[in-house]
């Protein structure tokens, strides 16, 4: 069953493409994701790209569903196409250049790594850049730790 339909949009805010995330997923899996609009010859852009131009400060997670939450809360949040296994597009770096960036990775090796990712590929390009390590259990992330009772308030306090 399609649970969140999330666009890929462009500095005007036109729709690239869109991932589609369906729960359950197939053949066991909790979750899969399809396509829709995605050529060769697509530009490849960073999450909810707009909110991040106009943005001083972004927070850097590893999935949409994880924007979203941070975006319910009035923060600006921001992932690559291929969460976990993404990395910085040269345009990405220039989108990101000059901003206080707070990294919020998984609580996971593929989460941590990927912070260490994003965190390298951004030297010499954001204002600074900051990981928030979050209490939550094994592969819990910022909607984990949402769900689990905590506030904004306890966000901004991390």
């Amino acid at each position: 069953m399609e649970v969140a339909r999330y666009n890929y949009q462009d500095v005007d805010g036109k729709t690239l493409f869109s991932k589609i995330r369906f729960e359950p997923g197939k053949n066991g899996r909790s979750k899969d994701f399809v396509i829709e609009g995605l050529t060769d010859d697509t530009e490849r852009v960073l999450y909810n790209l707009p909110e991040v131009i106009a943005s001083d400060t972004v927070v850097f997670v590893e999935g949409e569903r994880d924007v979203e939450t941070l975006r319910s809360m009035g923060y600006v949040g921001v992932t690559t196409f291929a969460g976990s296994s993404g990395s910085l597009l040269e345009s990405d770096k220039r989108h990101l250049t000059n901003k206080s960036i707070i990294l919020m990775p998984d609580n996971d090796a593929p989460g941590r790594k990927y912070a260490e990712t994003i965190k390298s590929g951004l030297a010499g390009y954001a204002k600074s850049v900051r990981v928030v390590n979050l209490p939550v259990g094994e592969k819990g992330d910022v909607t984990d730790y949402i769900n689990a009772g905590n506030t904004k308030a306890d966000l901004d306090a991390l």
